[in-house]
Parts: C-alpha cells; structure tokens; sequence
C-alpha cells in the first residue's frame, strides 16, 4: 500500500500516532504521568454505542485489572498488541513520518509548552502570530483522524486539500493555509487538580468535526458555508462563538477555559456522550428482544434493562462485554459475547 501522504513511497511505518502523542500522553497515561508506553485509555468518540477500552505495554496488571473489574484475559493482551492507542500501521512511509514532526516539534516546543507552563493560566484567550505552525498542527490531527477512522468522516475535496496542506507546506505562505473555519480551545489546568481528566478522541456534531486532544479542543468545518451557533455539550457560548471562529484571520484566537470551566465543560461532555449511549442501549434491547421472543418488549422491561446499566455511571462500565452481559442476562439468553 502507497503511503496516504506522499502517494508515492511504501507505507513501511508502524505504529503512527495520528493524534499526535505529546500532546494526548498524559491523558492516556496511567496516573497521568508524561512517560511512552504506560498507560490505560479510553477512546471516546459520539459516533460508537460503546467504550473501547484498551492499555499500553508498560501498564500494570493491577491497574488494568481495576478499571475491567475482572482478571486481564489472553485476549486482552493480544487486543492490547494490535490496538494501539490512535496509531496505525502501514499507513504512511518513514519519509513523511519525519515530515510530520516538522510540524509537531515546532508546535509542541514553541507553542504548546508555553500554554502547558502556566503562560497564559489567567487569561481567557490567546492570540498567535505563527497561524501557519498553529494551523498546521491542528490540520495534521483532523487529516489523519479521518484517514485512520472511517466514523471520522470528511468529503474528498477537503479532505485533499489538508492532505496537500500538509505535504507541500514548506512552500506555503499563511494565506495559503487559513482557508478553512476553525475554533481551538485549551484546556487549563496549570497548577491544579487533575481528577477530572482529559478527553481523549474524535466526535461529529452536525457540520463540525470535533478532536479531543486532551487539553486542545479542535472544531474543524470542512465547508465554509453559513456555520450555525452549535453549544456542544457547553463547549461554546452564543455570545462569543464568532469570536473564535478562525478562517482568513491574521492572529489565531484561542479560547481558553480555566479550571473551573474545564470542570463543568467535562462533567457536560460526560453527559451527553451517556445520554446517547443509553439511547443506543434501548434500541438493541428492543431489536435483540423481539428477534429472541418474536414480539417486542414492554415499558417495563426496557427500563429494567437501563437501570441496570445505569446502576453506575462510570465510563468503565459502558466496555462492550459488559453491556452485552447483561443484555443476555434480560433476555435469559446464554452469553455468547
């Protein structure tokens, strides 16, 4: 397979992080710490019913086994090999794997960690003049999601125009690259309690396209047509939306949300992403119960499905096997999951 950057070399790299893994390793990382390898995470995307859940090499059994609550199996660990946390194999050659952190080291030193030592901690936004190295770090995250996962999904068109963004941009000058409608926001959280952590992950909320990349939010729109207001589970505020719409801007603007706002922003976000999750559930009780009894399910017995996996309420609890245990536990079926 050609590499998707170039279109002219083998695809020989492995293990391509397509979000990029500086800037997603703490929220990954078991106990948030900044180290390669060890670490447990969940991907969050609004587009799957379920959780995935999955672990890094150097993680501890104890810690794994925590958050299943049950023994880690063979199958885990074998998943666990060839389910990195958002990389890819063979997707791109080694050539355009260097051209990528042309544009990540810059931003990731000259940028991001400014924002992670507390430069900007009492502000509520942020402007750059480097809007084509702001840009193009954040474009690199949209392109290869939507090449690496097929929910993420953006038309051709734009799509290629990231792709040539990306591949030609030593040659490109800011107004070759600020074309399309764009809103980041950062995440704060310097000097303060890390309990509530980071998203880490992809979302499609009508015309947007959204990234969680831990402490940076990006809201990307392939089209730049009329951009209605879109709250995004308490990501943006009617009064200053247009505000942090970035397309043909001299200064990127970001939004920032101190501590606090981070907070409430999450405990939103973890909301919704259960109320969509459990619409999910209902459905396929309902399909799974009349195909096992040949008529559907009353009130009564759907509600007793969801209040069971109501019963609690964290994201651990949402994994694949146990959704389906107890489904085949309601519909006094043997476990074929």
């Amino acid at each position: 397979m050609k590499c998707k950057l170039c279109k002219k070399r083998e695809a020989d790299k492995k293990n391509t992080h397509f979000l990029t893994d500086a800037a997603i390793r703490q929220a990954v990382n078991q106990d948030g710490r900044n180290v390669r390898d060890s670490g447990l995470y969940f991907d969050f995307s609004n587009t799957k019913a379920f959780v995935d859940f999955n672990f890094q090499q150097s993680t501890s059994k104890e810690k794994i086994e925590e958050v299943l609550k049950r023994e880690i199996t063979q199958d885990d660990i074998e998943k666990s090999i060839t389910a990195n946390d958002f990389s890819v194999d063979y997707y791109f050659c080694s050539i355009c794997e260097n051209h990528f952190r042309e544009i990540e080291d810059p931003f990731i030193h000259k940028i991001l960690k400014k924002l992670r030592n507390g430069v900007y901690s009492r502000e509520l936004e942020a402007s750059f003049e480097n809007v084509k190295l702001f840009r193009l770090f954040m474009y690199l995250q949209v392109w290869r999601t939507a090449l690496c996962r097929g929910d993420f999904e953006i038309n051709n068109v734009p799509l290629n125009q990231l792709r040539n963004i990306i591949l030609n941009h030593k040659n490109l000058k800011k107004e070759d690259v600020n074309r399309f409608t764009m809103s980041v926001i950062y995440l704060d959280s310097f000097n303060c309690d890390l309990s509530a952590q980071n998203a880490v992950g992809y979302g499609i909320d009508k015309k947007v396209r959204i990234v969680f990349l831990n402490d940076l939010i990006i809201q990307f729109y392939p089209e730049n047509s009329k951009i209605d207001f879109n709250e995004v589970a308490g990501l943006n505020s009617k009064t200053d939306f247009r505000k942090f719409l970035n397309v043909n801007e001299s200064r990127f603007v970001l939004k920032i949300f101190n501590n606090e706002t981070r907070m409430s922003y999450l405990e939103n976000l973890s909301k919704k992403s259960y109320n969509v999750k459990m619409d999910a559930y209902k459905e396929t009780f309902k399909h799974f119960f009349f195909e096992t009894k040949g008529f559907k399910p009353n009130v009564n017995l759907v509600n007793n499905f969801l209040i069971e996996i109501a019963s609690s309420k964290e994201i651990n609890n949402f994994l694949k096997d146990r959704i389906y245990k107890i489904l085949y536990k309601h519909l006094g079926r043997k476990e074929t999951v």
